[in-house]
């Protein structure tokens, strides 16, 4: 067992990981680990800081531009992806499309996303991923616009009046009621046991 150990810290010391240091592979997990438990702007700030050492490492680039996204910067995130695809095997090539559809359909670019998540599909015709988001976008794209959310009230709006003729309806009621009333009076109330 004690052999074991000095044979990882020999391994972890020296040979590099990814093409990252043993210090840069920590980083790393702990950037991961991070993003996996949803501490994204943890995440992102690793990531960066990855990405400044080593910017053509393709692994760390990939994982700020999937943190910058899931952070909702996807303008940020679509640069990257797009660097990805200089630097990428073609391989890599329809999930990079994909991400960068997803991008364009959150900001609302729904012409870009249809021709990445195409792009994708030509690649991986399969990736049923990517044949529901470009049923999204093209359903997204013929809609009509909806229309923006109400901007948050500063004050609350002055009490409105109800219409004359639900007023009218009501005086009506009440009357019949008053009516009614004096046709069938009540009895009078019986005497009660107080428990008190």
């Amino acid at each position: 067992m004690k052999w074991g150990w000095v044979l990882c810290l020999i391994l972890i010391g020296t040979m590099p990981i990814m093409g990252a240091t043993a210090r840069q592979y920590i980083q790393y997990s702990a950037a991961k680990s991070a993003y996996d438990q949803g501490h994204i702007a943890h995440a992102v700030k690793q990531f960066t800081a990855l990405v400044a050492d080593d910017p053509e490492n393709i692994v760390l680039v990939q994982n700020l531009a999937n943190a910058l996204y899931k952070q909702g910067q996807y303008d940020k995130a679509k640069r990257l992806y797009e660097q990805l695809l200089k630097q990428s095997p073609k391989s890599d090539y329809a999930m990079l499309w994909y991400n960068l559809g997803n991008c364009a359909y959150q900001t609302q670019r729904y012409d870009d996303a249809i021709r990445w998540y195409r792009k994708a599909l030509v690649k991986s015709p399969n990736d049923t991923q990517a044949k529901h988001n470009l049923e999204l976008a093209l359903q997204r794209r013929q809609s009509p616009k909806t229309p923006p959310p109400p901007s948050p009230k500063s004050e609350d709006p002055p009490p409105q009046r109800a219409p004359d003729s639900l007023l009218n309806t009501l005086d009506q009621f009440e009357r019949e009621a008053r009516h009614n009333r004096s046709l069938n009076p009540a009895p009078p109330p019986k005497d009660i046991e107080k428990d008190w």
